[in-house]
């Protein structure tokens, strides 16, 4: 299908002639957000070496970019109406490369971490809003194709940032996984100032919910404590109870000054549109059970097979390299056929691939186990690449960075959950079987056991984002909305 400009008057000349250079603009930022985290993660062995620290507080360099990104995704979505897209994307891109020059100047582990704090502040700015960018700058009949497209470029870099992480680290020391940010942002810094033109209507009003912000910063934070105290196994109980109370009274405010707030930060009857919650919540389930299964394959592989770290990098590897060639083909049913039920299909694909799964791992079946992979892969793009779109035109045009912003904060939250639920899981069936020793120590049947428990329960969290999805896509009333795409008029 050949599309033009004057086939959809909503996208302006400008942004459509030159879609594709601001589609690679918004990528390379976006990915440089994104794989920072993982890239850090290789050198965390050096950076406490180097500054004779303990791992315990190391691994802040790591979890404090984290926490201030997700918990500030939503902020940055609304700040987004006041400022418009483009310029919040464009000064989080300066604020990220700015921090990243400081991380790598950095003295001592308390500078490092206080400016991995200011790096997730600008990375939350470009990873939250990134897909509102591609949806006002691609016709309707074009977003398939880029989404797929930006999925498979992410997967890529998500299968070589790592091994990129670690040269950098091992040829030129870890100060330069930060300056490597450096002069790329400084090129996109030129990037955006010459092709970031995008008409967009920015309101006026000066009111910004500071009581919501800070209320809504304040529950994702004690969200990731409690996780982290509940994964570390602590045994203060003060120190739990205190964070439980704190977070639930977070939830108590946001809701109360929400209700009230002329103008809130979220509008709470978003939480009533299915059309929207559903792929929202459902990116949240999938985020769980994905990463609950990458937190398993080590100890399985590991402690069932005895392989080796290298050999189970390797297994990890076929997840990306799936979704690099499963993102570009469901792109193309996207926008070919508009499937509406592609979604659910992914979601069911990765509910039943994981009962499967469970049965190989007890079966200690390794080639079904691979294979098995690849098709829940597969079903993770069909997912992924509808949800956005679905996400997308759910809400009002003037809602879309409100949308991306909380679908992504769902997805992280779940990634986080993901982790605690799997070595939760893992512990209870050991102990429930009186085993209380190192897991990788644990008796063959007994790991083979739990792992497919996990696994299995995990999995099946995802059949009723499934059967919702399904269900909502054959209501009569349901309409596809054409992406919005603002000509500033």
């Amino acid at each position: 299908m050949n599309l033009s400009p004057s086939s959809h008057i909503s996208v302006s000349d400008f942004a459509y002639q030159h879609r594709y250079i601001i589609l690679v603009i918004v990528l390379i930022d976006s990915i440089m957000a994104s794989l920072d985290s993982s890239m850090v993660n290789i050198a965390l062995p050096t950076i406490t070496t180097v500054f004779h620290s303990t791992l315990a507080d190391s691994q802040w360099v790591v979890t404090a970019y984290l926490i201030t990104m997700t918990s500030l995704f939503i902020i940055c979505g609304k700040l987004s109406e006041f400022l418009g897209v483009c310029k919040l994307f464009t000064i989080g891109s300066v604020v990220f490369t700015l921090s990243s020059l400081c991380c790598g100047l950095s003295e001592d582990l308390n500078q490092l971490i206080l400016f991995r704090i200011v790096q997730g502040l600008g990375s939350s700015m470009v990873a939250g809003i990134s897909s509102v960018i591609i949806f006002r700058v691609f016709p309707s009949g074009e977003i398939g194709r880029a989404l797929g497209f930006s999925g498979s470029i992410f997967s890529i870099f998500s299968l070589v940032g790592p091994a990129f992480g670690g040269i950098i680290n091992d040829v030129l020391g870890w100060k330069y996984i930060f300056f490597v940010n450096v002069p790329i942002g400084i090129v996109l810094f030129i990037a955006n100032l010459k092709f970031l033109k995008i008409p967009e209507k920015i309101t006026q009003d000066p009111y910004f919910d500071w009581i919501g912000a800070v209320s809504l910063s304040s529950l994702i934070i004690l969200f990731f404590v409690i996780f982290g105290a509940v994964q570390s196994g602590t045994h203060d109980s003060y120190f739990i109870f205190l964070s439980i109370g704190s977070f639930l009274l977070s939830i108590a405010i946001f809701l109360f000054h929400e209700s009230r707030c002329k103008k809130p930060l979220i509008d709470l009857m978003i939480f009533k549109n299915g059309r929207y919650m559903v792929p929202v919540v459902s990116s949240l389930l999938l985020g769980i059970s994905n990463f609950s299964l990458i937190t398993l394959i080590p100890f399985y592989f590991e402690g069932v097979t005895g392989m080796n770290s290298f050999e189970i990098g390797i297994i990890l590897m076929i997840t990306p390299i799936v979704q690099i060639f499963a993102s570009s083909t469901t792109g193309w049913i996207i926008d070919r056929y508009n499937w509406r039920y592609l979604a659910g299909s992914g979601l069911l694909i990765v509910s039943l691939t994981s009962l499967c799964t469970g049965y190989a791992f007890v079966a200690i079946n390794i080639g079904l186990i691979l294979i098995l992979m690849v098709f829940r892969s597969i079903g993770v793009s069909f997912f992924q690449s509808q949800k956005s779109i679905d996400v997308m035109n759910a809400l009002p045009k003037e809602q879309m960075a409100l949308a991306s912003s909380v679908s992504t904060t769902a997805g992280c939250l779940g990634s986080a959950c993901g982790v605690t639920l799997a070595a939760m899981l893992m512990t209870g069936v050991l102990h429930s079987a009186g085993y209380f020793g190192p897991i990788l120590q644990a008796n063959l049947g007994l790991l083979t056991w739990a792992s497919a428990v996990v696994v299995i329960i995990t999995g099946v969290l995802c059949i009723p984002g499934a059967c919702a999805s399904y269900i909502l896509k054959r209501r009569p009333v349901y309409e596809e909305k054409v992406p919005y795409q603002d000509n500033g008029s």
